[in-house]
């Protein structure tokens, strides 16, 4: 099956951020980069923050055409989602933005201010990172979220069923327990019931 996005630009890279590698502290990051063309006048950096069941793959389609404008890009996926690593600890949002914070500062001693995007949990992700980091933020944006410790936040924790899943992932060890071998089945369900569109999205995908 052909590509229908372009990624000869893309370099994808996995670096070890923390911890003690094949220990349970190991917090390897996995990231897209992608820089403009040389010809263009370098506008910045754009942080692409995925949401909730998604990777950095869900902007395949985006990340090129941003590129083309002058940013570099950089896509990560966040602690325990695609191939980053999956420590036992560390999901608030306060400390998965600092991870990002010091993928792009630490790693790859971007030093201006970013713009970073954030989708779904992405985007509580990308608040976070404002809040922690504003001096290496130009500007914030987020979709498809409400944020935690709004009354927004509140409601839809309490009332919408659609959310079920988020008191069930707070459980410790039980959702492993029980959609382990069967995580297509689990994560297609949220595809199937919460997509616009779920044809879009292809079997291969």
């Amino acid at each position: 099956m052909s590509k229908d996005y372009d990624d000869s630009a893309w370099v994808s890279k996995r670096v070890l951020l923390s911890g003690e590698p094949s220990t349970p502290t190991e917090l390897y990051l996995h990231y897209i980069d992608c820089r403009p063309p040389a010809s263009t006048n370098i506008q910045g950096l754009i942080i692409l923050i995925h949401g909730y069941p998604q990777t950095s793959y869900q902007f395949r389609h985006v990340i090129t055409p941003l590129s083309l404008t002058g940013y570099r890009i950089i896509a990560p996926d966040y602690r325990g989602a695609g191939h980053s690593s999956r420590p036992r600890d560390g999901y608030n949002k306060m400390q998965m933005a600092a991870d990002i914070h010091q993928l792009v500062t630490g790693h790859l001693k971007f030093r201006q201010p970013a713009h970073v995007v954030g989708h779904d949990i992405g985007g509580m992700i990308a608040h976070a990172y404002a809040v922690q980091f504003p001096s290496h933020t130009a500007s914030v944006a987020w979709g498809e979220c409400p944020l935690p410790g709004t009354q927004v936040y509140d409601e839809i924790v309490k009332n919408d069923r659609r959310v079920w899943h988020f008191d069930f992932h707070m459980q410790i060890d039980l959702p492993e327990l029980l959609t382990q071998g069967r995580e297509r089945i689990y994560i297609k369900h949220f595809y199937d019931r919460l997509c616009i569109n779920a044809r879009a999205i292809t079997p291969k995908e």
